[in-house]
């Protein structure tokens, strides 16, 4: 069952990256600096550091395949849940709580939660960084 899935979840990704704006790339770094096996202070894993939080909130979300907090060292599940975090789940939150939707504010929520964004809490640093890696994506794909 998880090999059928982990196909078409491989052909989704092509399907579904038009979508997002964010720079998959610049936030794997600013999240992992690129390590797969990455583990944060409060259990986040992977490239994405997908907290436990966003992995239960997956999981309940496609009860037909649960993943388990070490399904997120995969590169390809771990961007099923950031692709599904960043695409669906914070989208339909912000909408929730009245609050813009945004590339900014997507990463705000993916770093604090939903909820704190939507009470005014930032991370000016952590889009800073975000922006900063985008750019230097942009330009080595400019020489």
């Amino acid at each position: 069952m998880k090999l059928i899935l982990l196909i078409i979840i491989i052909l989704a990704i092509f399907v579904t990256n038009a979508l997002c704006e964010i720079d998959e790339r610049a936030h794997i770094m600013i999240e992992s600096s690129g390590n797969q096996y990455a583990v944060g202070k409060d259990g986040e894993r992977g490239l994405y550091q997908c907290s436990p939080i966003g992995l239960r909130d997956y999981n309940n979300s496609h009860p037909e395949c649960p993943l388990t907090p070490d399904d997120l060292f995969s590169r390809v599940w771990s961007h099923k849940v950031w692709n599904w975090m960043v695409t669906v789940m914070i989208p339909r939150r912000l909408e929730f709580y009245q609050v813009e939707i945004t590339d900014t504010n997507v990463l705000f929520a993916y770093n604090l939660g939903c909820y704190a964004l939507s009470t005014g809490k930032t991370n000016p640093r952590y889009v800073e960084r975000y922006y900063e890696a985008v750019g230097k994506y942009n330009n080595k794909e400019g020489e």
